[in-house]
């Protein structure tokens, strides 16, 4: 009974210094670079946020920040590796809502689950926004509704980042409220997205509402998401709307202890993004 008790003292120890040891590799989380990777296509919002963050994150973890692309099937390639990864929070992915919900009820087999993400905190959040080139005939979002109606179901084309994405969601619900047929065209990202509507190879556009800031001597914004629906909206500027359609931030599959280390950059002062 005796040496029974003195192994059970002795395995509590063994697994004590095992914890601590644990514990303290942690706590000196991170000791080398950390690689960030970008779901979509370069220039893009995904990749806009993340080179905003970029700096303050290196400046409060104090290791270098490498920012990688992993492009396909509208971020669920880049997802679906990142859930395959030692989950030691060295690798991180740019996480995007309502994609990493909708991906895995739409797909069947997206590759990743939603809960197999850790989101780590939120850096932005952008509603949809309807855009058409500056040189359209549409001028309003009635004149483009009733153009739709006018025409075959299917011909105005609409280009947005993905599938089973905030701009694919936001194409639907804008032909299910007005009563058209809108085709949505994938596209690997905001970023090769916006080519395609200066070159004219889609009617419309399903972006956010930084993009037709940032395009706004190029683009008109017809729409912008809103709680109540659709409104139109002569102008784009950012929204203050309070419900919006496609939130950001980084993400990753690290154990509890770093993912605690990585959550406490939610209180880190982010450079501002204005317009």
């Amino acid at each position: 009974m005796k040496k029974i008790a003195i192994g059970c003292i002795a395995l509590v120890a063994i697994l004590t210094l095992v914890w601590v040891g644990a514990t303290g590799a942690a706590d000196k989380f991170p000791t080398k670079r950390i690689t960030y990777n970008i779901c979509f296509n370069p220039g893009g919002e995904s990749d806009i946020t993340a080179r905003f963050q970029e700096q303050a994150l290196k400046k409060v973890l104090g290791v270098d920040i490498s920012i990688n692309y992993k492009i396909g099937g509208g971020g669920a390639l880049c997802w679906s590796e990142l859930v395959q990864t030692k989950p030691d929070g060295y690798v991180i992915a740019g996480h995007n809502l309502p994609h990493i919900a909708l991906q895995p009820l739409e797909m069947g087999n997206a590759g990743y689950k939603t809960l197999d993400l850790k989101n780590i905190y939120m850096f932005e959040s952008t509603p949809n926004i309807l855009l058409v080139r500056n040189d359209s005939p549409y001028k309003t979002l009635k004149d483009f509704i009733e153009a739709a109606k006018k025409n075959p179901p299917g011909v105005f084309t609409v280009g947005g980042s993905g599938t089973s994405s905030a701009n694919d969601l936001g194409t639907t619900m804008l032909s299910k409220a007005a009563g058209i047929q809108l085709t949505y065209i994938p596209f690997g990202g905001t970023g090769s997205a916006v080519p395609a509507l200066l070159g004219g190879h889609v009617t419309a556009l399903m972006s956010y509402s930084t993009m037709g800031v940032q395009y706004k001597g190029k683009f008109r914004a017809l729409a912008i998401a809103s709680g109540s629906g659709w409104k139109s909206s002569p102008t784009c500027r950012p929204s203050r709307n309070r419900d919006t359609t496609s939130w950001r931030g980084p993400t990753g599959v690290s154990p509890p202890l770093r993912e605690r280390r990585m959550r406490s950059l939610r209180f880190l002062p982010m450079p501002s993004r204005r317009s």
